[in-house]
């Protein structure tokens, strides 16, 4: 009896072993952000307003909520079309682990976006 408990809880380990690999390794080295409870943090990605496409994000407020969200255009005024940045702020308001999704796309077609990206955000 004693054996098949051990047994049984060894698989259970290794299962949740296996969903947090998955969980963290599906997530790039660089999306991984820690931060403390009251603390901001900024994400900036790659964007070219010129086309219409904008990032567009999601995020579980009850640990962290916006603050901001700017764009900012190329130094350069001579070349026409050439993207930017936009930056988005967020204030972390209590310790635990969520993510931010963002996702490219242009707001008024009912499509899939171009491009995804997620952050993981660890609040100490």
């Amino acid at each position: 009896m004693k054996g098949k408990i051990i047994a049984i809880l060894i698989v259970i380990i290794a299962v949740l072993v296996v969903i947090y690999v998955l969980t963290v390794s599906s997530v790039p080295d660089g999306n991984i952000i820690t931060t403390t409870a009251g603390g901001e943090f900024s994400i900036t990605l790659d964007s070219n307003a010129t086309t219409g496409y904008m990032w567009m994000y999601e995020v579980d407020t009850s640990y962290i909520e916006p603050v901001s969200s700017d764009y900012i255009a190329p130094e350069s005024t001579e070349l026409v079309g050439v993207g930017g940045q936009q930056v988005f702020t967020f204030r972390a308001l209590q310790e635990g682990e969520t993510e931010v999704s963002f996702s490219y796309l242009r707001p008024w077609e009912s499509v899939q976006p171009i491009d995804q990206k997620t952050y993981v955000v660890r609040i100490r």
